[in-house]
């Protein structure tokens, strides 16, 4: 259905202070056997592909995307799970500053 479809495109965006203080999923290519390879990071413990650094004010928290420092992240939630809810699944846009 569309509604499956803009669920599974769009997922829901995680701001930068949300990524570096919850335990994230990270999925990631094994180059050299070109498997997906899942694990769980405490986000910004490490220099990742996401994150460089830890936000350094509420301001840096809030934001989706700082350019060299935050790549922005998107999950998938129950609310983009279309068995569990079938009429209200749907996925998220947002909208950043120029």
């Amino acid at each position: 259905t569309n509604n499956s479809l803009l669920a599974e495109t769009f997922l829901r965006p995680m701001t930068w202070g949300m990524y570096c203080n919850t335990p994230t999923p990270i999925e990631t290519t094994n180059i050299t056997t070109n498997d997906m390879v899942s694990s769980t990071l405490h986000s910004c413990s490490c220099n990742d592909t996401v994150a460089s650094r830890c936000p350094q004010n509420e301001d840096e928290e809030k934001m989706y995307y700082s350019e060299g420092f935050y790549n922005g992240y998107f999950q998938y939630t129950e609310q983009n799970n279309c068995t569990l809810n079938p009429t209200t699944c749907t996925g998220i846009l947002i909208g950043c500053p120029c």
